[in-house]
This record gives structure tokens, sequence and C-alpha cells, in this order.
């Protein structure tokens, strides 16, 4: 019987799929294209098929230039949802690329909701991770496929591998919409969307070469709007009662 390579792990109402990819497919390979195994999904009780693909960066015209031995290991990854899911379900997805990747899961699922997961360690080669978030959530029953946006959407996998076991550890974090307003306090929530729409950060500042990098791009997605309307509202709804109360009955002017 077919069993998938792909782990997944639940991690504070996320779901993590991880595996590992060895370098003759995305390092050295002649191929502009690599296909992972499938993971699936529960959405709407249904399980739905997932997988990653991996396309090298193109470096010259023609199908010659454009294979991930000619780009030296470097490429972009999108995940594809190869089932047929109902519209309506949004999801946050972050991808994950790393030695670390292995241990983060584990961390995660060991992790309380009131502790924080670490994202490897400055200068540990074996620890490190490359998370990068996608701008906003993501409706896959309306488009199937999604990847990062054009300006971090590449990946030097080459650096990112585990030198020993020549593998690529992947990770792939899928955060239920419903889930991501429910982990924050609205109020929270609504500053962290005003005061950042565009963020990277370092874990730890050094100039240690092996820093982890971690890409994140904010954007409000539609249930975050609404949470932004309804407090703007309530604030209305409070001046306006406020001035009626300052204003007094007509014809009535208060000192």
């Amino acid at each position: 019987q077919w069993k998938s390579k792909v782990q997944t792990f639940e991690l504070k109402g996320a779901t993590l799929a991880v595996f590992s990819v060895h370098e003759n497919h995305i390092v050295n390979s002649s191929s502009r294209q690599w296909v992972s195994d499938a993971f699936f999904y529960p959405i709407k009780g249904v399980n739905v098929e997932f997988r990653v693909q991996f396309i090298a960066k193109q470096m010259a015209e023609g199908k010659k230039g454009h294979s991930f031995k000619k780009a030296n290991g470097w490429g972009k990854m999108e995940l594809k949802c190869a089932g047929e899911p109902v519209e309506g379900d949004r999801f946050k997805v972050a991808f994950l690329v790393g030695p670390g990747v292995k241990q983060y899961s584990l961390n995660a699922t060991a992790a309380t909701t009131d502790e924080t997961v670490s994202m490897g360690e400055t200068g540990d080669p074996a620890k490190k991770i490359d998370r990068r978030e996608t701008q906003s959530s993501h409706d896959f029953g309306k488009y199937p496929l999604l990847g990062l946006p054009a300006e971090y959407e590449m990946w030097d996998f080459g650096s990112l591998q585990d030198k020993k076991k020549q593998l690529i550890h992947i990770g792939v974090e899928m955060l239920p919409q419903k889930s991501a307003s429910e982990h924050k306090p609205h109020e929270e929530k609504l500053n962290e969307n005003i005061e950042s729409t565009s963020t990277i950060t370092l874990d730890k500042k050094d100039d240690n070469s092996d820093n982890i990098l971690s890409c994140s791009t904010r954007a409000p997605d539609d249930v975050e709007f609404e949470e932004m309307e309804f407090l703007a509202s309530e604030e209305r709804k409070k001046a306006t009662l406020q001035g009626k109360v300052m204003d007094g009955p007509p014809g009535l002017k208060l000192p």
C-alpha cells in the first residue's frame, strides 16, 4: 500500500506538513520542476489533497536555461490543491525551509499555547530555518494554486540543505482564517494590522551568516477587515452618543 512521505502535525490551530527532498531533485537536477507526495487537510469534514511543487528559476531563454542545476539550486515553491473543496474557507499559509524544520515541528507539537516556538539558534546550522508567509488568506476553492509574492518567492535551496544527509527539509503551515482571528484579542489584531503592512525581521541580530531570516508580509484578510470595521463602528456610535448628550435638547444651550 502506498504511503506518503509527508508527515503532518497539529499545532496551535494550524496544520504543519513536513517532508524532505533530496538535493538530486531540486539542487543538482537537470529538470525544471519537481512535485512532492500528497498530504491531506480536512476542509468541512472532507480530506482535501495538497502537494507542493518546486519550479527552478529560469536563467536563460529556452529549455536549456531552465533547470535547478543551471539555477544553482534556486527556485520557488507553490502549494497546489489537487482536490475540489467548496468555496468560502480561507487559510493563511507559510513555507519553511532549512535543517531545523523537523526540530521545529517537534518543538511546536510539544509547546503549550502560552509557549513560543523557537525558530532556531543563531550560529547553529543544524537549526537554521527560513520561514516566509503569504501576503493574505487564500481560498483554495476559488484558486487552487498559491505561491509567495514575486519579491521573495525565490529560495536558495542549496544553502538551506542538511549537508550531512544531502536533504532539504520543507514545511508548510496552514492556518484556518477563523483560528487566526481567535488566537489574538481583537484590539491586538487591529493594532498589528495598522502598525505594519510588511515586515522583514531577523530573530537575532548578529554578524553571523547563519542568522535565521523570517519574512512576513501582513495584509488584513476579509475577517480582519470586518473586525476593524466593527471596532471603528463602535467608536463612531460612542462619539455620536456623546455628541447628542453634550448638544442637549433643541433650543437649550448648555453652559
